[in-house]
């Protein structure tokens, strides 16, 4: 199983410089999740000096709340998704997922719009992260993409994976706290445990618990690669 461990961002209190070289070289992660994408598309030069600084790293870079809040997949979302790809192409040949995160009140009725949004890219690259309870009980069968859904670990839904297409894609936003979380030892140990006994091809693991998030992330790829 090709397995990536990282953190959803660098500019946090554990890196002192708060410089992308400096995760880099000194973090031990081999990935990394881009969020502030989610919030503001970002600069030109911003994109080349990131994809010129981290060619060493997997990227997953987060798709603009426009496209997932605001518009919540419709037709002009599919527009400013075009756009956004566009901002974020330096980073392309080194990104192994785009990030879907949508909001609360994305249900699964909403299925149809999901599945005709897939349709207008490749979804091989696509990762949906879904925040409302009643995709739990959807067959993933039925979401037409080559791509994956996350297990988002969180206080909404823990302790089970999402293998969708052999692919894993984990977020660890807080077992019982969003962000401001410390995973234990045991918790990291079993959710390395049911990666490496899932028929994955690949995992990816990205670490969104603020000031834990390296030292949590450490652990768990000490976990995951025995």
């Amino acid at each position: 199983m090709h397995i990536r461990v990282g953190t959803s961002g660098w500019l946090y209190p554990w890196n002192k410089g708060g410089s992308l070289e400096w995760y880099v070289k000194k973090s031990g992660m081999d990935a990394m999740e881009l969020n502030s994408s989610f919030y503001r598309f970002p600069y030109p030069n911003q994109v080349k000096s990131w994809a010129l600084t981290g060619k060493s790293l997997a990227w997953a870079v987060k798709v603009h709340r426009s496209v997932t809040h605001t518009h919540m997949l419709n037709e002009s979302a599919i527009e400013l998704c075009d756009k956004f790809l566009k901002a974020v192409s330096p980073l392309d040949k080194i990104t192994s997922w785009y990030l879907i995160q949508l909001p609360p009140r994305f249900t699964s009725k909403l299925l149809p719009r999901l599945n005709d949004f897939l349709s207008a890219f490749d979804s091989h690259r696509l990762a949906i992260e879904f925040r409302h309870e009643s995709w739990n009980d959807l067959d993933l069968g039925k979401i037409q993409t080559e791509g994956t859904v996350v297990t988002a670990d969180s206080p909404l839904q823990s302790g089970k994976l999402t293998n969708l297409n052999r692919q894993l894609y984990l977020r660890f936003h807080g077992r019982t706290e969003w962000y401001s979380y410390n995973y234990s030892r045991s918790e990291l140990a079993g959710m390395a445990e049911m990666v490496a006994k899932s028929n994955a091809r690949q995992a990816f693991a990205f670490f969104n618990n603020d000031q834990y998030m390296l030292s949590n992330a450490k652990e768990f790829k000490k976990l995951i690669m025995c």
